[in-house]
């Protein structure tokens, strides 16, 4: 799975050097918003959902045939894709009525389409990831990630220039990623799922884990993607394009290694904690948690030295030179990513119990402070102030998070 990650990583690197090379700024930073429209998509349901099927795998394993279960995911990936298909046609529709041409109208509906798909095809990789399938997991990471970029970079080089082109490769990808993931789901887990008789139905409760993930997961949407809008807002399209791909290779690797510890470990701590029931179960989990986050700290305070003794050398390698006015960012970028990630880290000893409905007040708190920093930075200093506010809204991140890691350590504490 650690292979996966690093693989997945170098697809993002190479994809952003083939990508820059062929798009100017202003054409990649439209690229970014469009992606940042359909991540909220995946935000809002994909995320929460995948955690959902993750947390509830072992779970529904311990209830043999576990017919509620595979109930609460089709009912989950029907509502979902109904969505989906309501707003793509609905915005396609609205954006022609306030004549935007057919083209840019087609652009924002492939990024609808292309949230829409990650929801459903990474489902497979969520009961992969339960069922601890790390080759799988990871050859379906590595699928998309490199097959967005190169399906981009031959159809905007061949046939469509621009963002459009672009994000039809995006969307080309995901397709052919969710058709496998649909495959192996049948092969490594449908054809071995138990066919017993199971009377629980626990149901209620996977949609109680579920729900407010999907409410704060719109709000973990904005408060990632306010950067790239309060760029557009205030500054130029430009420096949103400088800046996706300054962060493609900084922030980006940081989320990435998070989630794959998220993936990795997540299970594990899962199963440790159980139903959450047991407080001695928990509050194992809760220490082993502290302990992870301490190691990835560190990690963390290494990879910012290195970043601001080679940074400049590695933008120039992976970046094309019409961005390189914001090469010196990438060290900034690279500790605000770390900051963020060992903030979610810090999170898993909420995820670990079933009762999510904490993560709202947390989420709503986070987001209003990254709106606040992004804009307050953007409208006043400009690129720059972007910048610094990621910074600051990541050790804000950071600060709350282990508030709300402490929490649920003190309140186990006093249960017990």
């Amino acid at each position: 799975m650690g292979l996966g990650v690093f693989f997945s990583t170098i697809g993002t690197f190479v994809g952003v050097r083939l990508l820059t090379s062929i798009m100017q700024p202003e054409e990649y930073g439209r690229l970014a918003l469009g992606v940042s429209i359909a991540m909220g998509l995946v935000y809002s349901i994909g995320v929460a959902l995948w955690g959902t099927i993750t947390r509830f795998y072992a779970v529904a394993r311990g209830d043999g045939g576990a017919q509620w279960y595979w109930r609460a995911i089709r009912k989950s990936l029907i509502y979902s894709s109904v969505v989906f298909s309501i707003i793509g046609p609905a915005i396609f529709l609205g954006l022609k009525y306030f004549g935007f041409s057919n083209m840019q109208a087609s652009f924002w509906l492939l990024s609808i389409l292309f949230g829409g798909i990650q929801i459903v095809g990474e489902t497979g990789s969520a009961l992969q990831n339960g069922a601890r399938n790390r080759k799988i997991f990871s050859l379906h990471q590595n699928l998309l990630g490199w097959g967005r970029f190169l399906f981009a970079y031959l159809i905007v080089s061949f046939w469509i220039s621009g963002a459009e082109g672009a994000m039809l490769g995006f969307v080309i990808a995901a397709i052919i990623t969710m058709i496998s993931q649909r495959y192996w789901v049948k092969k490594k887990i449908l054809m071995k799922w138990p066919d017993t008789k199971c009377s629980k139905d626990r149901s209620i409760g996977f949609f109680n884990y579920f729900k407010p993930l999907a409410y704060s997961g719109v709000f973990i949407w904005i408060q990632l993607f306010a950067d790239r809008w309060a760029l557009n807002s205030f500054v130029s399209l430009v420096d949103v394009g400088i800046y996706f791909a300054l962060y493609q290779i900084s922030f980006a690797p940081a989320l990435y290694c998070s989630s794959f510890l998220h993936h990795l470990l997540g299970p594990i701590l899962y199963e440790s904690a159980g139903d959450g029931s047991n407080r001695e179960h928990m509050q194992q989990t809760i220490n082993l948690n502290e302990k992870i986050t301490v190691f990835i700290f560190v990690l963390i305070l290494i990879g910012v030295g290195v970043a601001f003794w080679v940074g400049n050398s590695i933008c120039t390698l992976l970046i094309a030179p019409d961005y390189q006015k914001g090469f010196w960012a990438f060290p900034w970028l690279l500790a605000s990513g770390g900051l963020y990630s060992v903030g979610q880290q810090l999170l898993m000893s909420v995820y670990s119990g079933l009762d999510t409905k904490v993560i709202i007040p947390f989420r709503i708190i986070v987001t209003i402070l990254a709106i606040g920093c992004y804009a307050i930075g953007g409208m006043v200093f400009g690129f720059s102030g972007i910048i610094w506010g990621g910074v600051i809204f990541s050790l804000l991140y950071l600060f709350l998070s282990f508030i709300m890691h402490r929490r649920v350590n003190i309140r186990k504490n006093r249960v017990a």
